[in-house]
């Protein structure tokens, strides 16, 4: 060894350290698991004391709670999402999924962005369908966390959607929509993934069976779900939103396409005052909606077509949804917005070639005119 070579005898100390870090890691992973589960029973204790007979309450898993128990799922928690805790709405029947019509259920939800600058809390909606009449195959709409710990009291159990029945499919519908895809497939391996278009290249994290619109994907939805039609809206590629129509019950079910708020229920003052400013009508897109239509003409194609559609009722993710009589409402409000948008996008078109024609007019004489007077 070179004289200079300083001696080895700090290797049995160096192991002597990684050994008891490794020990006190293991030790404050069980007391933190111990301190997360106490505050988990003392939020859902709280939130049972405040309920009433007869009336929708909200229950809230803690935030330390949910933490923990994403952990152990697995959960994604990267980014922006991971200040997002999630209060689920209880029913006065004691359960979190509420019966729409035959073989629909929904689950009703505020997704709550804690680490802002102002807390925002945004209504959410996740809807389950059965994949045939009378059958226990079901498919999910815009999953919502589920949780597979049945002696959590505050949050939506895989017991609970167990007694509705299988869950086979797990749509992710559109761009914004897919924040507890990966979830619902860790507690439902079996389950296939369906990515709405474009979606798979934004999460590569998440193994996505199929996405929407190649052959492969229409190929298996025609034969495991042939009593649900989907279409792809068209014009909006950052939404690129599927719809789903659920034939049994006539019940037509949107994500983002719609919004039908009662101003009175919204419990965030920011978002309830941004959507007083930009809703011009019930079941409608908001007004900063027409910067994401990058093809109004489309749009509106793909809007007409799904209004071919024979349904009655309306379940969006944002607002109070539609039992009965949706289909006008949605004529007047989306629709409407876009036809009213194709039209303006058209005048635009019009005004600009207009313009255009008058300038090069004006260029061409001057044209003329200077080589007249150098001629």
């Amino acid at each position: 060894q070179p004289h200079n070579a300083k001696p080895q005898k700090t290797c049995s100390s160096t192991v002597g350290r990684q050994h008891r870090t490794s020990h006190q890691s293991a030790i404050y992973d069980r007391v933190r698991f111990r301190f997360t589960a106490c505050l988990k029973n003392q939020a859902a204790a709280v939130f049972h004391q405040q309920e009433e007979p007869g009336r929708e309450e909200e229950s809230l898993a803690g935030e330390v709670a949910r933490r923990e128990l994403d952990r152990r799922k697995g959960m994604p928690q990267s980014g922006k999402h991971q200040s997002a805790a999630v209060r689920f709405v209880k029913r006065s029947s004691g359960s979190y999924l509420q019966p729409v019509k035959d073989g629909v259920w929904v689950a009703d939800a505020f997704v709550v962005y804690t680490e802002r600058p102002v807390e925002l809390s945004i209504a959410a909606r996740m809807t389950i369908m059965s994949m045939a009449p009378g059958s226990r195959d079901l498919l999910v709409y815009s999953p919502l966390p589920v949780f597979s710990d049945a002696d959590s009291s505050c949050v939506l159990t895989t017991e609970q959607i167990n007694q509705l029945g299988i869950v086979r499919i797990v749509l992710a519908p559109n761009m914004m929509h897919h924040m507890y895809a990966l979830n619902w497939l860790e507690a439902y391996p079996s389950a296939t993934l369906i990515a709405a278009p474009n979606l798979a290249s934004k999460r590569v994290d998440v193994p996505w069976a199929f996405s929407f619109g190649s052959l492969e994907c229409n190929e298996f939805l025609s034969q495991t779900a042939p009593y649900i039609r989907f279409l792809h809206v068209e014009g909006i590629k950052t939404l690129s939103e599927v719809v789903a129509f659920h034939e049994p019950s006539r019940t037509l079910v949107l994500c983002d396409l719609a919004f039908n708020p009662q101003l009175d229920k919204v419990p965030s003052m920011p978002i309830k005052l941004y959507l007083w400013l930009t809703l011009q009508r019930p079941m409608c897109l908001t007004r900063p909606f027409r910067f994401l239509i990058d093809g109004p003409d489309r749009a509106l194609q793909s809007v007409q077509a799904l209004m071919q559609f024979d349904f009655d009722s309306v379940i969006m993710a944002h607002g109070e949804l539609v039992k009965t009589g949706g289909k006008p409402m949605l004529s007047a409000g989306t629709e409407r917005f876009l036809q009213d948008l194709t039209v303006s996008a058209r005048s635009k078109s019009v005004v600009l070639i207009g313009a255009a024609v008058t300038l090069s007019s004006m260029l061409v004489a001057l044209g003329s005119a200077a080589y007249q007077r150098w001629k």
